[in-house]
């Protein structure tokens, strides 16, 4: 629990959080989550 998922393909885990990108990445390049 807790660890971060980076990942090039949007997921749909409700136990994840969708956490923000760093600034200067594009929406839809990568996507960031936080296992719970």
């Amino acid at each position: 629990p807790g660890g971060i998922i980076v990942s090039n393909s949007e997921f749909n885990v409700g136990s994840w959080e969708t956490l923000p990108l760093p600034e200067g990445v594009k929406p839809g390049r990568y996507y960031l989550y936080r296992a719970a």
